[in-house]
């Protein structure tokens, strides 16, 4: 998955999907992107007929990333980290409100040999009382050493 860019994303996406998604021409007028359709066998975008993606609080990894070699769970994690993650010397962080990702991150992490626990806060928002889900990995150097070489974003230990 790492550094592949477009042109990666092509060649990736190709066998999956049976055409290119950068280039993808729907056969009728109201026939979905090839990419959206594959969006949604992920369970990342709503059916047809609803707008949008799945709420916050009930994102997960899509099945697949549990199949993939430890490198590219390594830049699967790094994508999420630098997205809503913090990484600080005494403490690493990722932050959710989804119960079901939180979990999912703390599994592949345990795929790579990094322990972490989940730490639940309570917290008002705008649409009522939220939980959000904390992954904290203490063992900053071993994160450090398994993300670092993915990271795009300015979070470094």
């Amino acid at each position: 998955i790492r550094d592949i860019g477009v042109t990666g994303v092509q060649t990736c996406a190709l066998p999956i999907l049976q055409v290119d998604p950068c280039v993808a021409r729907k056969q009728r007028y109201h026939d979905p992107n090839p990419l959206l359709s594959w969006l949604r066998d992920l369970g990342m975008k709503n059916p047809p007929g609803r707008q949008g993606g799945v709420r916050s609080d009930a994102k997960s990894v899509p099945s697949f990333v549990f199949e993939l070699g430890p490198d590219d769970i390594a830049y699967f994690l790094a994508s999420l980290w630098d997205g809503d993650g913090r990484m600080e010397s005494s403490c690493c962080t990722y932050v959710t409100i989804s119960a079901d990702l939180a979990r999912d991150v703390q599994a592949l992490l345990h795929r790579l040999g990094i322990p972490s626990v989940v730490h639940r806060d309570h917290y008002d928002s705008v649409r009522g009382p939220r939980t959000a889900h904390r992954v904290l990995v203490f063992d900053t150097a071993r994160l450090a050493e398994e993300l670092q070489p993915f990271k795009i974003g300015r979070a470094h230990v």
